[in-house]
């Protein structure tokens, strides 16, 4: 994978109905997305797995506020050292451990910069595909407009999970753009396929 990728990293908005609490609702309002949710940020590995899950976060925050917050900046190096690179889109901060998009002006037609763009943001929709999945399987937790009675974080969570056990079922409709039923091996960290079922709730690692 170019640059050392090995896994992808972006937000998700969840509406949900305003509170008892206008401080509350104030802090969950987003101007982006012109309504009041929550925030939830996802790391996914090429083999289709959610290896980091952080939220619910209040609905203004920036994806390079949750970022930090999750820490990332610590724990991924700590993980995988500085080889093994996550990649976010434009609205994430470049560190040793995250790449994103070269600007459009330092990113000529022909170059390798647009070519690596190009690959980029075709492999990175495999973090979306997460995300419908959770969408498409559990409406509830993905689609379902929240009331203040309701849970939105623990739904999500949940959810999270449960896609993690359906990708070590059936695996990841985009596992086959990096793999052709090889493990991609580099020292101690092979990622390949996902893991079984059964070590994965055993809490084995997810790649």
């Amino acid at each position: 994978m170019q640059s050392g990728i090995i896994a992808f990293v972006d937000g998700k908005f969840l509406r949900h109905c305003a509170s008892d609490d206008p401080n509350v609702d104030k802090a969950n309002y987003s101007g982006y997305y012109k309504g009041r949710g929550n925030k939830f940020q996802c790391v996914v590995l090429l083999n289709g797995m959610v290896c980091h899950f952080v939220g619910p976060l209040p609905g203004k925050a920036s994806d390079a506020g949750m970022y930090y917050t999750s820490m990332l900046d610590e724990l991924w190096p700590a993980a995988f050292g500085l080889w093994f690179r996550i990649f976010g889109d434009s609205a994430y901060p470049i560190g040793p451990e995250l790449l994103k998009a070269w600007p459009h002006n330092q990113a000529p037609a022909g170059s390798p910069q647009r070519a690596f763009n190009r690959l980029m943001n075709k492999h990175r929709t495999i973090i979306e595909h997460v995300y419908g999945k959770v969408t498409s399987m559990f409406k509830y937790a993905g689609t379902h407009l929240h009331t203040k009675n309701e849970d939105p974080g623990t739904a999500f969570a949940v959810a999270i999970l449960l896609v993690n056990c359906h990708t070590t079922l059936y695996g990841s409709s985009m596992t086959s753009r990096f793999y052709s039923g090889l493990a991609l091996k580099s020292g101690s960290l092979t990622l390949g396929m996902p893991p079984t079922l059964e070590s994965y709730l055993r809490g084995a690692p997810t790649h």
